[in-house]
């Protein structure tokens, strides 16, 4: 699993031309980790209609407590820099599917 910054994450939603799914994660979270292979397919398949980022809630905890993560896993939608919704624990491929049919 590779982890953004929460640099990087601001700057790739300051953009605004692309979605961007954040998810929100940590390296002892064994749901997070059930659930990483899923948000990569994600980020592959849909590769030019969104952007995805894992964020580790250890080390950006700020960005963290600024998207009101208070579990992990937790997808945050974020489009014209604005928070459209929120998933929060283990997924299957349907619900993500759903979840992001409105925002891709």
């Amino acid at each position: 699993m590779d982890y953004a910054s929460a640099d990087i994450a601001k700057a790739a939603m300051s953009e605004g031309h692309m979605p961007v799914l954040l998810q929100f994660s940590a390296e002892w979270c064994d749901s997070c980790r059930k659930i990483a292979p899923l948000i990569d397919e994600i980020g592959a398949v849909f590769k030019k209609r969104i952007r995805v980022m894992t964020i580790d809630v250890e080390t950006s905890a700020d960005l963290a407590q600024e998207f009101g993560v208070a579990a992990v896993p937790s997808l945050v939608m974020i489009k014209e820099g604005s928070i459209r919704g929120k998933l929060v624990g283990v997924t299957t491929r349907r619900q993500v599917a759903a979840f992001l049919e409105d925002y891709i």
